[in-house]
């Protein structure tokens, strides 16, 4: 017994205290597993720059082979080819059809906790199908976002793309500004394709497999360990809403929905949003 209580303290050094010990430990489960990603991420990078030393020392000619370095995790969209115009650009995944321009009014919990909103029986597909939305407990500098589904997802489904996401009104004014979003066709097996895209100025970040936490943190109910949990997938800028680049800064107008998705041989077999057609507030830290 000694030895778990001593494995759990390991992981929960530096994690915020919960209201409830089980979001602790998943909370904890997941540093762990961001830790254990940029050790693998380190190792790679420091095998790339041994590979380039050694590059530099058989290389005798007077011709500087160095290359400068790029973030590979950002992306911008390419300008139009002659004869295509620059309006047949759609985000990474598609947003919500309803010109909704009401925004819900979240109730309370006795400790001044806004209530998920309910949101359910609106997708075929149950690991699809969005049952509450809410905001989550770790918020890094600002609200975070958690929605619940009917069933949990496979990590890896054959055959199938699985897609969660947040889209955000950053000023208020019921036109989409930033789209966040995670589905399992990253080129590993097992791993997450992530990405933040600016729908203004069409900016992508992405990061394919780990190590994970940017452009945006999340937690996701078919990852290794979430099995005692309600199937409830959660995003958060580790950086907080005030930075969450690529996408201009939050304020205290800014709103947002979540949506799921699934595809199956190129086409969209089921798709869920929540609200349906309504917006949620973001709460901002007193």
């Amino acid at each position: 017994m000694s030895g778990l209580r001593e494995a759990f303290d390991e992981l929960t050094v530096g994690v915020p205290v919960y209201g409830d010990l089980d979001r602790a430990i998943e909370r904890a489960a997941r540093e762990q597993r961001h830790r254990n990603g940029v050790v693998a991420g380190l190792a790679a990078a420091a095998a790339v720059v041994a590979v380039v030393a050694g590059a530099a020392v058989v290389t005798d000619d007077d011709t500087d082979s160095r290359q400068p370095i790029t973030p590979a995790t950002t992306a911008t969209p390419p300008s139009p080819t002659e004869g295509e115009s620059a309006d047949t650009w759609e985000p990474p995944e598609p947003l919500r059809n309803a010109n909704a321009s009401r925004v819900v009014t979240p109730e309370y919990d006795l400790y001044g906790n806004a209530l998920p909103v309910g949101d359910s029986g609106d997708a075929a597909i149950a690991d699809v199908d969005i049952v509450s939305v809410g905001e989550a407990q770790d918020g890094h500098g600002g609200s975070s976002w958690r929605f619940q589904l009917a069933a949990r997802p496979q990590l890896d489904p054959v055959g199938r793309v699985i897609a969660y996401g947040v889209v955000v009104d950053g000023d208020g004014d019921f036109k989409a500004d930033c789209q966040i979003g995670i589905n399992n066709e990253a080129p590993e097996r097992g791993a997450f394709h992530v990405w933040v895209t600016n729908l203004r100025t069409r900016e992508t970040a992405v990061q394919d497999g780990a190590p994970y936490g940017m452009p945006v943190e999340f937690s996701h109910p078919a990852e290794p360990g979430m099995g005692r949990f309600p199937p409830e997938m959660s995003f958060g800028f580790l950086r907080g809403l005030e930075h969450p680049a690529p996408c201009d800064p939050f304020d205290d107008s800014s709103i947002f929905y979540v949506w799921s998705s699934a595809t199956a041989g190129g086409q969209v077999v089921a798709r869920d949003f929540a609200p349906d057609s309504a917006w949620t507030p973001i709460r901002w830290p007193d």
